[in-house]
Protein backbone atom coordinates (compact mmCIF):
# COMPACT_ATOMS: atom_id res chain seq x y z
CA UNK A 1 0.00 0.00 0.00
CA UNK A 2 1.31 3.28 -1.13
CA UNK A 3 0.36 6.57 1.12
CA UNK A 4 0.06 9.55 -1.97
CA UNK A 5 0.21 11.99 1.04
CA UNK A 6 3.73 12.01 2.10
CA UNK A 7 5.48 13.30 -0.70
CA UNK A 8 4.71 16.65 -3.47
CA UNK A 9 5.67 13.87 -6.09
CA UNK A 10 5.78 10.55 -7.15
CA UNK A 11 8.36 8.51 -10.17
CA UNK A 12 6.61 5.49 -11.98
CA UNK A 13 8.62 3.23 -13.81
CA UNK A 14 10.35 -0.01 -14.09
CA UNK A 15 14.06 1.25 -12.61
CA UNK A 16 13.74 0.15 -8.75
CA UNK A 17 16.57 2.08 -8.27
CA UNK A 18 15.42 5.53 -8.85
CA UNK A 19 11.68 4.92 -8.72
CA UNK A 20 9.09 5.55 -6.03
CA UNK A 21 6.52 3.17 -7.40
CA UNK A 22 7.71 0.52 -9.34
CA UNK A 23 5.42 -1.19 -12.52
CA UNK A 24 6.51 -4.60 -13.84
CA UNK A 25 5.04 -4.71 -17.08
CA UNK A 26 7.54 -4.86 -20.11
CA UNK A 27 5.40 -1.73 -22.12
CA UNK A 28 6.94 0.48 -19.06
CA UNK A 29 9.64 2.45 -19.36
CA UNK A 30 12.35 3.08 -16.73
CA UNK A 31 10.86 6.42 -15.89
CA UNK A 32 7.73 6.40 -17.36
CA UNK A 33 5.28 9.04 -15.63
CA UNK A 34 5.33 11.52 -13.05
CA UNK A 35 2.45 11.97 -10.37
CA UNK A 36 2.29 15.47 -8.86
CA UNK A 37 0.57 16.85 -6.14
CA UNK A 38 0.53 20.77 -5.35
CA UNK A 39 -1.82 23.08 -3.40
CA UNK A 40 -3.76 25.91 -5.44
CA UNK A 41 -5.31 28.90 -4.20
CA UNK A 42 -8.21 30.63 -6.51
CA UNK A 43 -9.38 33.96 -5.41
CA UNK A 44 -13.25 34.18 -6.49
CA UNK A 45 -14.94 37.81 -7.31
CA UNK A 46 -15.38 38.61 -4.03
CA UNK A 47 -11.56 38.37 -3.14
CA UNK A 48 -12.57 35.54 -0.91
CA UNK A 49 -9.43 32.91 -1.36
CA UNK A 50 -9.98 29.01 -1.71
CA UNK A 51 -7.17 26.22 -1.36
CA UNK A 52 -7.08 22.91 -2.42
CA UNK A 53 -4.87 20.06 -3.55
CA UNK A 54 -4.40 19.72 -6.98
CA UNK A 55 -3.16 16.03 -8.40
CA UNK A 56 -1.11 16.32 -12.23
CA UNK A 57 0.03 13.34 -13.77
CA UNK A 58 2.66 14.19 -16.44
CA UNK A 59 3.70 11.27 -18.84
CA UNK A 60 8.11 11.22 -19.58
CA UNK A 61 8.80 9.59 -22.90
CA UNK A 62 11.83 8.12 -23.29
CA UNK A 63 12.16 7.00 -27.21
CA UNK A 64 9.43 5.35 -26.53
CA UNK A 65 8.41 2.81 -29.62
CA UNK A 66 4.97 1.73 -29.17
CA UNK A 67 3.46 4.94 -27.82
CA UNK A 68 1.69 4.75 -24.81
CA UNK A 69 -2.50 4.36 -24.42
CA UNK A 70 -4.86 5.56 -21.74
CA UNK A 71 -7.39 3.39 -22.65
CA UNK A 72 -8.09 3.35 -26.20
CA UNK A 73 -7.03 7.02 -26.42
CA UNK A 74 -3.62 7.20 -27.87
CA UNK A 75 -1.12 10.33 -25.72
CA UNK A 76 0.70 12.94 -27.67
CA UNK A 77 3.66 14.29 -26.07
CA UNK A 78 4.44 17.81 -25.49
CA UNK A 79 6.55 20.02 -23.01
CA UNK A 80 4.69 20.17 -19.34
CA UNK A 81 2.61 23.02 -19.02
CA UNK A 82 0.88 24.08 -16.07
CA UNK A 83 -3.38 23.27 -16.37
CA UNK A 84 -5.42 26.19 -15.97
Amino acid sequence: MIVLGRQSCYLLGRDRAVVDIPTEHPSCSKQHAVIQFRQVTKRNEFGDTRRHVQCVFFYVPKNALAGTYAGPSYLIWSPRTDPP
